[in-house]
């Protein structure tokens, strides 16, 4: 079947608005809610859990911040304490890092100079909003 190009034109748009819609329905990182745990000199470490809450999503937001600044979240578990970090250069968002969490987690926040101190301190995990 040959569909005239007025009508392969609709189909196509059809289709792109559909598929566009369907793209707006899931929440990338960029738009989750992310809360400010820690900020030091203009760099923010910003956390949410995931929708199941079997995770915590972590970045630093540097837009402010004058040089590079890492970040992250100590998780501490059955006497075992494990770190996950990120970087951001100057004025920039640093890559999302994904750190798996349960029920009964101790977490800590960090953030601060790349080979320097740092600040940071303890958060319940319900106090970081849903993503």
């Amino acid at each position: 079947m040959t569909l005239s190009p007025l009508r392969s034109l609709s189909t196509t748009l059809a289709l792109t608005v559909a598929s566009g819609v369907l793209v707006g329905l899931t929440q990338s990182p960029a738009s989750a809610a992310w809360s400010t745990v820690t900020n030091v000199h203009g760099a923010k470490l910003q956390t949410c859990r995931t929708a199941n809450g079997a995770a915590v999503r972590l970045r630093v937001n540097n837009w402010q911040g004058k040089h590079a600044h890492r970040g992250g979240l100590f998780r501490k578990r059955g006497g075992k304490t494990v770190y996950y970090g990120v970087v951001a250069q100057k004025g920039r968002l640093s890559p999302t890092r994904q750190m798996p969490v349960q029920a009964g987690d101790s977490l800590g926040t960090l953030v601060g100079e790349i080979n320097g101190p740092a600040a940071g301190g303890g958060v319940p995990l319900s106090m970081i909003p849903r993503c």
